[in-house]
C-alpha cells in the first residue's frame, strides 16, 4: 500500500474520533464516597459522633448511617475544633445519600470552605433537613484532599428539631438488660426560643415509667455561645459532650449526670406525666436540648414545648343590635391565634341560663354562623368560644333584640273639602289593637290618639279649621316587640264655599224724598249673614246693612237724600273658612225732584212752626166752620193716609188718598 494512502486513513480515523468526542454529551460525575472509607452505623440520634484529631487525613472518608423518619425535621450539622475562620486548617465536606433496595442514591453535597461548619438541609433556607421517606441515610464526611492540610477534631450531630407549641409523639424503650441505651432510649429533642417562659409537657402512658426529663441551654448566639449557621443556631460544641460552663452545656444521658434542678422533672410511678415550667433569665434566642430518659417499660410519650399563652383573639364583625323576627340571623367573627385552634363553638341563649349550639362555617380565620329565627321581643345573647391547641381559650359575646316590623297605610275620602265640612281618614296596620297617633299638619300640628281594631283597621273623622293645604299621616311609636312605623302621607285642601248675592230695587225711578225697597238673596241659606249695600251718587255715598233670614233672603228700605242717578251694590264679606263672600251686580236708581205730595208735606211741616202757625190759625179759624159745613153738604170726607212701613210698589207717591 502506498504510504500516502495509510496517512490518509490515519487522518480519517482521527477526524472520526474528534467528531465522536464533540457530539457525545458530557455527563458530570456524581460524588460517590459511601464506601470510600470506614462505614459506621450510628445507634442513636441526638448524641454527637466524634471524629477524633488526626483520625481522617486529607482525602479520607468516614460514612455514618442514621435511621431517620419521613416527615420529621432534623438538624444535621458538623461542628467542632476545626471550625475556625481565621486559621481554617481543615476542610470537611459532607455528602448525603439515601439507602435504596438496590444500593443507595445520592441526595446532596455540602462543601463549605475550610474552617466553616457544615449543615445538611433541604428546606430551601440551608437550615434543616426533612426526609420524605423513612429509612437509612448515609452521611459521608470527607476531609478534602485539595483544600485541607490538617485533620482537626469534629462532631457530627443529627438531632430531631421541634417546632414550638406543637405536640410530638415518640416511642421510648427502657435500657437493655445491661443498662445500655438502645435506639429508642434516651431521646433528644432540639428547639430554639426567645420566649420568657417555657412550659414543657410530657404525657406518659401507663406502660412506661420515666426516669427523668432534662432541659439544657446549648447555645446563645447573641452572647457568642455557639453560632449561627445560615440563621439556624448551632450549640457551643463542648456542651454536646457534657461540658458545663455556667448555665450553658452539660447535656448528658447519664442517670447520675448533671441536671438543672429548675429545668428537670421526674416520675414517681408509671404513667405519671412530667412538667418543666421554666422562665429563663437570659435574653435573646436560646438553643435548647430536651433529654427524655425512660426507666422501666415502654410506650409512646407526647411532648409539647409551650411558649404561647396568649388566648385567641376574637373580633366580631358587623355585630347587629336588632334583627327581624321570623328570620335567621347571620353572625360573623374573625379568630386569630399563634397556635392552631382545637375547637370553635357558637352558642346562644334567650334566658341567660341554658345555652344552645348554632351551626357555622369557616374559611381561614373567618367564621360565619347562623342563629335560628326567634319570636318578637326576644333578647338573645350569643358568644363565640375558641380554644387553641395549647389550651388557651377565649370567648366574645354580643346581644341583639328580635323585633317585628310594622306598617301603616292610610287613605282619605276626598282631597278637597269646603270649610266646615269633614274629612274621613281610613287606614290599616299590620298590628291589631295598637295605639296610633294621627297627625294633621297645617301651620302647626294637631294630634289624635286612636286604637286599631282586632283586624288592624282604623278610621278618623276630622273637621279642618284652616284654609289651605293640609297633611295627614299616622304613626306607631313601637314597643318592646314591634318597631315604630310611619304611614304614607296624604294631602288635602280646604277651600271656602263659593257664594253669590243678588240685589233688587223696587222702583227704578223715584222722587226725591221717596223710599225704595231693597231685596235680595245670599246663596248660603243661613240666618245672620250681614249684607252691606253700598249706594253712591255724585260723590255722595251711604251704606245700608241687612241681615239674611234662614233662607238667605234679606230686605231693607233706602231713602235717597240727593236727586240724581244712584248706583247700588250688595256685598257679603267672606265668612272665615266657610264662604267666599260675594258681590252683586251694580243696580241703578234714578231720583228726580220732589212730588206734589212731598211738597205739601214739606209745606205743612214748615207752616206748623212759629210764626207761621199763628197766622195759619187765624186764617183757618174763619174758614174752618164754612169749610166743614160745605164738605158735609157735598158728602166729602177727608182722610189722612196711614203710612206703610214699606210703600207698595203699585201705589202713588202721594201721602193722601181721597175717597168719595
Amino acid at each position: 500500500m502506498h504510504p500516502l494512502v495509510g496517512l490518509r486513513k490515519s487522518y480519517l480515523f482521527m477526524l472520526i474520533l474528534i467528531t465522536q468526542l464533540l457530539i457525545t454529551p458530557h455527563v458530570a460525575s456524581i460524588p460517590d464516597y459511601v464506601y470510600s472509607g470506614e462505614f459506621i452505623n450510628v445507634p442513636r440520634l441526638g448524641w454527637p459522633v466524634k471524629i477524633p484529631l488526626n483520625y481522617t487525613l486529607p482525602g479520607d472518608v468516614m460514612t455514618y448511617n442514621y435511621t431517620l423518619e419521613g416527615g420529621h425535621t432534623y438538624h444535621a450539622y458538623l461542628t467542632g475544633e476545626f471550625v475556625n475562620l481565621t486559621a481554617h486548617q481543615t476542610d470537611y465536606d459532607v455528602f448525603l445519600y439515601r439507602e435504596t433496595l438496590t444500593g443507595y442514591r445520592y441526595l446532596s453535597s455540602h462543601t463549605e470552605a475550610a474552617g466553616y461548619p457544615e449543615q445538611v438541609s433541604n428546606d430551601g433556607l440551608g437550615q434543616y433537613f426533612t426526609p420524605t421517606v423513612s429509612g437509612n441515610y448515609y452521611f459521608a464526611v470527607r476531609n478534602d484532599l485539595m483544600e485541607s492540610n490538617s485533620s482537626e477534631e469534629a462532631l457530627l450531630m443529627v438531632v430531631e428539631h421541634l417546632e414550638l407549641n406543637k405536640w410530638y409523639s415518640r416511642f421510648l424503650l427502657e435500657p437493655d438488660e445491661y443498662g445500655e441505651p438502645r435506639y429508642d432510649t434516651g431521646w433528644v429533642y432540639e428547639f430554639r426560643s426567645s420566649d420568657p417562659r417555657l412550659r414543657i409537657e410530657v404525657e406518659v402512658p401507663d406502660t412506661l415509667d420515666m426516669y427523668e426529663a432534662r432541659l439544657y441551654i446549648m447555645g446563645h448566639p447573641s452572647k457568642n455561645v455557639g453560632f449561627l449557621i445560615k440563621g439556624a443556631p448551632a450549640p457551643w460544641w463542648p456542651g454536646l459532650n457534657g461540658t458545663l460552663d455556667g448555665v450553658y452545656g452539660g447535656c448528658n444521658d447519664d442517670p447520675q449526670g448533671f441536671r438543672h434542678l429548675d429545668m428537670s422533672d421526674s416520675c414517681e410511678t408509671g404513667g405519671e406525666d412530667m412538667l418543666i415550667d421554666y422562665s429563663p433569665k437570659l435574653k435573646g434566642e436560646l438553643l435548647y436540648h430536651l433529654v427524655l430518659l425512660p426507666e422501666y417499660g415502654n410506650g409512646t410519650v407526647r411532648v409539647r414545648v409551650q411558649t404561647d399563652y396568649t388566648p385567641p383573639v376574637i373580633t366580631l364583625m358587623d355585630p347587629v343590635e336588632e334583627v327581624n323576627s321570623g328570620e335567621e340571623t347571620p353572625v360573623m367573627c374573625r379568630i386569630e391565634d399563634r397556635s392552631p385552634l382545637s375547637s370553635v363553638n357558637l352558642l346562644y341563649t334567650v334566658d341567660g341560663r341554658s345555652w344552645r349550639e348554632a351551626p357555622y362555617t369557616s374559611v381561614g380565620e373567618y367564621y360565619n354562623g347562623t342563629i335560628p329565627s326567634q319570636s318578637p321581643g326576644t333578647v338573645l345573647t350569643y358568644k363565640w368560644v375558641a380554644v387553641d391547641s395549647l389550651g388557651n381559650s377565649a370567648s366574645r359575646s354580643s346581644q341583639f333584640k328580635v323585633m317585628r316590623s310594622t306598617s301603616i297605610k292610610i287613605s282619605i275620602d276626598k282631597d278637597r273639602v269646603r270649610g266646615g265640612d269633614i274629612i274621613i281618614m281610613s287606614g290599616e296596620m299590620s298590628l291589631p289593637n295598637a295605639k296610633l297617633q294621627i297627625y294633621y299638619k297645617k301651620d302647626g300640628t294637631t294630634k289624635f290618639d286612636i286604637t286599631t281594631d282586632k283586624d288592624g283597621l282604623f278610621n278618623h273623622v276630622f273637621m279642618p279649621n284652616k284654609l289651605g293645604a293640609w297633611e295627614v299621616y299616622a304613626e306607631y311609636g313601637g314597643d318592646s316587640s314591634y318597631r315604630s312605623s310611619v304611614s304614607n302621607v296624604k294631602t288635602f285642601t280646604v277651600e271656602r264655599k263659593p257664594t253669590s248675592v243678588t240685589l233688587n230695587i223696587s222702583e227704578p225711578v223715584i222722587g226725591l224724598g221717596s223710599s225704595v225697597n231693597l231685596t235680595g238673596r245670599f246663596s248660603e241659606a243661613r240666618a245672620g249673614y250681614e249684607v252691606l249695600i253700598d249706594a253712591r251718587c255724585s260723590g255722595n255715598q251711604t251704606t245700608l246693612l241687612a241681615l239674611t233670614d234662614n233662607e238667605g233672603l234679606y230686605r231693607t228700605v233706602f231713602t235717597p237724600g240727593t236727586q240724581g242717578e244712584w248706583t247700588l251694590q250688595a256685598v257679603v264679606d267672606p265668612d272665615g273658612i266657610y264662604t267666599d263672600g260675594a258681590r252683586s251686580g251694580f243696580e241703578k236708581l234714578l231720583v228726580s225732584g220732589p212730588t206734589i205730595a212731598k211738597r205739601v208735606e214739606t209745606l205743612k211741616t214748615a207752616v206748623m212752626k212759629p210764626p207761621y202757625v199763628y197766622a195759619l190759625g187765624a186764617i183757618l179759624g174763619g174758614s174752618v166752620g164754612g169749610g166743614l159745613y160745605l164738605a158735609r153738604k157735598r158728602g166729602l170726607i177727608f182722610k189722612k193716609k196711614e203710612a206703610e212701613p214699606v210703600p207698595d210698589e203699585n201705589t202713588e207717591d202721594d201721602d193722601f188718598d181721597f175717597e168719595l
